[in-house]
């Protein structure tokens, strides 16, 4: 795993509950929520990190 200073923080929405969380993003692409090694949000969690421009993550209707 690389060093703190090489990974970025980022919203993401859980892909199975749709719970949102705040995530450690690292560069080779690991995901893991910030504070805690497993999330309580559900017993299989996939996120998928927001877009930092709004229109990214923009839901069509």
């Amino acid at each position: 795993m690389a060093g703190a200073d090489e990974r970025d923080k980022s919203a993401a929405i859980c892909e199975t509950c749709g719970e949102t969380v705040v995530v450690w993003v690292w560069p080779e692409g690991e995901i893991q929520p910030v504070g805690v090694p497993d999330p309580s949000c559900c017993d299989d969690p996939e996120f998928q990190v927001l877009g930092t421009d709004p229109a990214d993550d923009a839901i069509e209707e």
